[in-house]
């Protein structure tokens, strides 16, 4: 009895039928099953056993050469689940994604000069609406708060210093942290 790439495939998106995994989600898989095949250009009635590191490097430069960084770390992710179901499920020998280590790309962060808040700041905005997300944008710039930190925001959270600087101080939605941020507020 063969282990083909297609049965392998096949049972990893049944799983994910039983997970009720979400139809765009499960499509993602689908399209990197599908790709897989494609950029290998192996059959999908090999053994799922017989593809090897090399395989999957071949498939990660093919990726590399069509696609930004984060599209190259999800689709890295979603073949090697069907490789580690495979492995785990006894269904293949060896993992070819063992020595692998998919990695997400750290991004750039660009900072706004204060030249550039100080446009938005002084732009003349007439609509109540985008008046209201110029302040609120800026409330961020000038606190460092997330979007997310800054819709919980609290009166108690800002609090005054021995000195009688104004202060925030606040457990981040992201990371349950708390954080002080920019002393000397003004009200």
């Amino acid at each position: 009895y063969s282990y083909t790439l297609n049965m392998m495939f096949e049972d990893g998106l049944h799983l994910k039928i039983q997970e009720n995994c979400d139809a765009r989600l499960y499509d993602k898989y689908v399209l990197t099953k599908d790709r897989f095949l494609e950029y290998t250009g192996i059959d999908g009635n090999r053994e799922a056993g017989s593809v090897k590191y090399n395989d999957i490097m071949l498939y990660k430069a093919k990726l590399d050469k069509n696609y930004k960084p984060n599209t190259v770390v999800k689709e890295m992710q979603r073949i090697k689940y069907y490789f580690i179901l495979a492995f785990n499920s006894g269904m293949i020998k060896a993992n070819p994604f063992a020595s692998i280590t998919i990695k997400k790309p750290q991004p750039e962060n660009i900072f706004l000069t204060q030249e550039e808040i100080d446009v938005i700041r002084n732009l003349r905005i007439t609509n109540d609406r985008l008046d209201k997300i110029r302040s609120t944008f800026l409330f961020m710039c000038y606190t460092g708060l997330e979007y997310a930190d800054m819709v919980e925001l609290k009166p108690e959270d800002v609090q005054t210093s021995p000195k009688g600087q104004l202060y925030i101080k606040k457990k981040r939605v992201k990371t349950g942290i708390e954080t002080l941020l920019l002393p000397g507020l003004r009200r």
